[in-house]
């Protein structure tokens, strides 16, 4: 079993997936690398904010599969199609992340401290 292309079959076609890839890169690093103008508390749960946005959003965003019969232009196939389907675990990922980030923006901006205590 190779590792080669692993991170080559990952495809960056959709906004979520950015901020999916964001939201994890920098939550791993503000858990490792001391940050200069916030705290590292801070842009954890900024980015753990980003992140589950984007995972929230990609769990809402679906792929609809339609076979079409033969017919006389065309033989027999599949059609897929994307669509955004919210559920409950979707909605709820992305309410969470919304609030972290709202919760992170106002420590940020010292209004009053949430995640510094």
């Amino acid at each position: 079993m190779t590792y080669s292309n692993t991170f080559g079959n990952l495809k960056l076609d959709s906004w979520y997936k950015i901020f999916v890839l964001i939201g994890g890169l920098g939550f791993l690093l503000s858990l490792v690398l001391p940050m200069q103008a916030i705290t590292n508390r801070q842009a954890m749960f900024l980015c753990l904010g980003i992140l589950l946005i984007g995972l929230g959003e990609w769990k809402n965003n679906k792929i609809l599969v339609q076979y079409v019969e033969a017919n006389w232009e065309s033989g027999a196939h599949y059609l897929s199609t994307p669509i955004r389907k919210p559920d409950l675990l979707g909605n709820g990922l992305i309410i969470i992340g919304i609030f972290l980030l709202i919760g992170s923006f106002i420590d940020i901006m010292h209004i009053y401290p949430i995640f510094t205590r």
